[in-house]
């Protein structure tokens, strides 16, 4: 979508506030963030509708991980689909009351994951992103996040 602004993050001191959409520029934005502002340990989540590119949301909330941030979505924050999975890359995650928290099916174009039988391959990515970020239930949230429509 022509109109889907590219995630952008905006330092203030220790926090870097996040709003756009995950693409596959997203991880190289980061890293460059991370090596202009060293001293950003927390993650602000303002507006992210989403991702246009699994695969580079999956490398950036790695590299969240890796640099050992946390995670905060404030009473105004508005997060969803991929914006989901990137924000439970924090080492510690906050969701203040009020915050809007939207998620949906993965689709690839042609199926999405309902189209697929619970022990399908086809899950088992999303499911070990979850357990590697320390979910309790990797299973349930999965398929509560996915049949939530």
């Amino acid at each position: 979508d022509p109109d889907e602004q590219a995630l952008t993050f905006t330092v203030n001191g220790t926090t870097a506030d996040l709003s756009g959409t995950i693409c596959s520029g997203s991880p190289h934005a980061f890293a460059e963030m991370m090596n202009t502002h060293k001293s950003v340990s927390l993650l602000n989540f303002v507006k992210i509708e989403g991702s246009i590119n699994d695969s580079a949301n999956l490398i950036l909330a790695r590299q969240v991980r890796a640099k050992n941030l946390d995670s905060v979505i404030k009473s105004s924050g508005h997060i969803a689909s991929g914006g989901t999975d990137l924000f439970i890359a924090g080492m510690k995650r906050t969701i203040v009351h009020g915050a809007k928290i939207g998620v949906h099916s993965w689709s690839d174009g042609e199926k999405q994951a309902t189209d697929y039988p619970k022990d399908s391959l086809e899950h088992k990515p999303y499911i070990d992103y979850y357990k590697e970020m320390g979910l309790p239930n990797p299973n349930y949230y999965y398929f509560f996040k996915v049949m939530a429509f």
